[in-house]
């Protein structure tokens, strides 16, 4: 799993990061206030769910990942994201961030907060907007109002590529199934 440290705040995070992630993120942040790009932060309460949820299918629904069948709309990975969701602002642990484009939303990240850490569920953006950065955006903004939280550890899950400029280091984790006897 990629494993961001917020420890000792977003100033010390954004200085671990190359020069060149930092450039490119100003360029992107640049890019994106031009074209009139705004971040929501949410922590949805259980009668909220249903709404949240709906903008978050309406946004996947214009992603790379509904094409291939990984997102969230009419999935088992879909089901279970919204379960989790449920849990969790029953909880006050939810967290969701909404970018927004003309009063539109163009992309999200949905994730939890339990003390001092926070796991991501999944995140996604509409691929009409390559130009704008916006996964990249939602990151950046997700990680500093974490930071403001209070949050230390961001724990963005499994490994992929695009995850290694934002992380610290990387986790892994061992899953043990063992059958029950009869």
């Amino acid at each position: 799993r990629c494993i961001a440290d917020l420890t000792d705040g977003f100033g010390p995070w954004i200085a671990r990061r190359s020069s060149r992630f930092r450039r490119s993120l100003r360029a992107a942040s640049s890019r994106g206030e031009s074209a009139g790009l705004t971040v929501e932060h949410l922590s949805p309460t259980p009668a909220q769910i249903a709404a949240v949820f709906e903008r978050i299918l309406m946004i996947e629904k214009t992603s790379w990942k509904t094409d291939i069948g990984s997102g969230l709309v009419d999935t088992d990975l879909g089901d279970f994201t919204r379960q989790m969701a449920e849990s969790f602002a029953a909880a006050g642990a939810l967290r969701v961030q909404f970018a927004r484009r003309d009063g539109e939303d163009v992309g999200y990240v949905i994730g939890a907060r339990v003390d001092d850490r926070y796991r991501g569920f999944q995140h996604s953006f509409n691929q009409n907007f390559p130009e704008l950065s916006i996964g990249k955006l939602l990151q950046f903004h997700t990680i500093a109002a974490l930071a403001a939280e209070g949050v230390t550890t961001y724990d963005m899950g499994m490994h992929m590529s695009y995850k290694e400029s934002y992380a610290d280091r990387i986790e892994s984790t061992v899953t043990a199934i063992i059958p029950k006897r009869r």
